[in-house]
């Protein structure tokens, strides 16, 4: 059995714990919920706590989010991000003071495993505040990638973590950013 892990990053109120929620409670395309609908796990790695989900894909794989604290040190954030990530799921929330300088921060954490890990922003609360806009946003990831000398682009979706249907193609566009791994059947 294959296990695909994909971490969600972001500040305080992005809607990480949401997003996970979200595609725990849809289950749509998943072929049980290891949880039986119980709450989130709230785990603790390294002495931080880190919401986890387990859930099995119809094909036979399993799908592990991690979603990271926006508080915590980003110490902790590397040594998640190092440990087999299939996908890394950026969630900034744009309602927040400076959200392309949250970006910025968030970017450079990741740094040089943005050129082997897939990797997709998504940009909340858009409805709340709209902006800088989704092109502001572009430009900005768009200088990432020539500063990181990026083969591909980054995909960059406006998105609501408490929409299903927004979270699964979030998940689907980090899960087949790249071709050349096995694809997941999600829906």
């Amino acid at each position: 059995m294959n296990k695909q892990k994909v971490v969600f990053v972001g500040p305080s109120g992005a809607g990480k714990t949401t997003a996970i929620q979200t595609v725990s409670r849809s289950r749509a395309g998943f072929s049980e919920h290891q949880q039986n609908g119980q709450e989130l796990q709230h785990n603790m790695l390294f002495g931080q706590s880190v919401d986890y989900e387990l859930i099995n894909l119809r094909d036979g794989q399993t799908l592990q989010l991690l979603g990271t604290q926006g508080s915590q040190n980003s110490e902790t954030i590397q040594v998640l991000l190092h440990r087999g990530v299939a996908a890394v799921v950026i969630l900034i929330s744009n309602a927040v003071s400076n959200p392309l300088a949250k970006l910025r921060e968030q970017l450079l954490q990741i740094g040089e495993l943005a050129k082997t890990t897939r990797i997709v922003v998504g940009v909340s609360h858009m409805d709340v505040k709209p902006d800088p806009g989704a092109t502001v946003f572009s430009c900005e990831l768009h200088k990432f990638e020539v500063f990181e000398c990026l083969e591909h682009n980054i995909p960059l979706l406006v998105v609501d973590p408490r929409d299903p249907q927004d979270m699964g193609l979030l998940l689907e566009t980090a899960l087949y950013i790249r071709k050349d791994d096995a694809e997941l059947e999600l829906a």
